[in-house]
């Protein structure tokens, strides 16, 4: 956002240190905590001065997804009633909620204030469904049903412009799994690989990732493919145009350099973020003394900005 830079800080698996919202104007001395107690897995966004993050969620209610200014002022609940994690693109948030037997997928331009349902459905009809994942493209959202039963999964999608939702049924796949795109819909079919369902194509087209096994996706904007290869501690993060070849590879020897970090046991990526101009990547180095006391000791979070992509 600009020259604002937001993250959740903590162990994911602390029982004495909650995870907390920090942020910071690049280049300013010290970042400021904007919020505690926050769901990590449920996602962060930061768009036109407003950083959304997701709390609350114990003794059986459902997290609440809230929005405050980079100040720390005006804080609001957007939903009380988050069921997957939030995401964004651009001045835009999207996330998914319940209230009773209705499930909705809602996006909020945070510039304006302004909301738009993108679908609003029953949980069952006839099966039941969860919504597992939501995902803003340039033109529109889309979002995963996972089925509850027997019953063939969807994957749903509707244009900014379109009237009604448009969705594809993947059978024999309780959980189809759903990444950014900024051209659509871009999800795994268990065993069939990776596709592609952009808006303004009408039916879903199988990428060249392919088979069982395919390298983990985690991401496709405006031709350029984010891709993860090599297993657990040897992961390489890979910027891959779309004739395949590689545009920048990050690897852990390269990531413990630039974190001028010694004795690294394991490094492994935690997330990536393109911004439009450059990727911000966040990744986990964890030391050999803590792999030695089988322990969280000395755990190190890094951040990375990586230059602009330009080909």
């Amino acid at each position: 956002m600009g020259h604002y830079l937001v993250w959740i800080s903590g162990e994911l698996e602390a029982e004495h240190v909650s995870p907390a919202v920090m942020g910071k104007t690049i280049g300013s001395a010290r970042p400021t905590t904007l919020a505690r107690d926050v769901i990590p897995n449920l996602g962060l966004a930061a768009a036109a001065g407003w950083v959304v993050y997701s709390t609350g969620g114990g003794e059986g209610k459902p997290p609440r997804l809230v929005a405050v200014r980079t100040d720390g002022t005006d804080r609001q609940v957007l939903t009380d009633s988050l069921i997957a994690p939030v995401d964004s693109r651009g001045n835009a948030v999207a996330w998914a909620e319940q209230d009773g037997d209705r499930q909705r997928v809602v996006t909020r331009d945070l510039a304006k204030g302004r909301d738009w349902i993108a679908a609003d459905m029953p949980q069952c009809n006839p099966g039941c469904y969860r919504i597992d994942a939501v995902a803003l493209a340039d033109n529109g959202v889309a979002f995963t049903r996972g089925a509850i039963g027997s019953q063939p999964s969807y994957v749903v999608r509707r244009r900014f412009s379109d009237p009604k939702v448009q969705r594809v049924a993947i059978p024999n796949d309780p959980q189809p799994d759903l990444v950014p795109s900024s051209a659509g819909a871009l999800y795994y079919v268990l065993s069939r690989g990776w596709y592609r369902w952009d808006f303004g194509v009408g039916k879903p087209r199988l990428t060249r990732y392919t088979g069982a096994a395919p390298p983990q996706l985690l991401g496709f904007e405006r031709g350029r493919w984010f891709v993860v290869r090599g297993p657990g501690c040897a992961q390489r993060l890979l910027v891959l145009g779309t004739d395949g070849k590689a545009l920048t590879t990050m690897s852990p020897p390269a990531v413990s350099a630039l974190a001028r970090a010694k004795n690294v046991d394991c490094v492994t990526l935690a997330d990536l973020v393109w911004t439009g101009r450059q990727l911000l990547t966040s990744w986990f180095l964890v030391p050999r003394e803590s792999e030695e006391r089988h322990e969280n000791f000395g755990l190190v979070g890094v951040l990375i900005a990586s230059r602009t992509l330009v080909r």
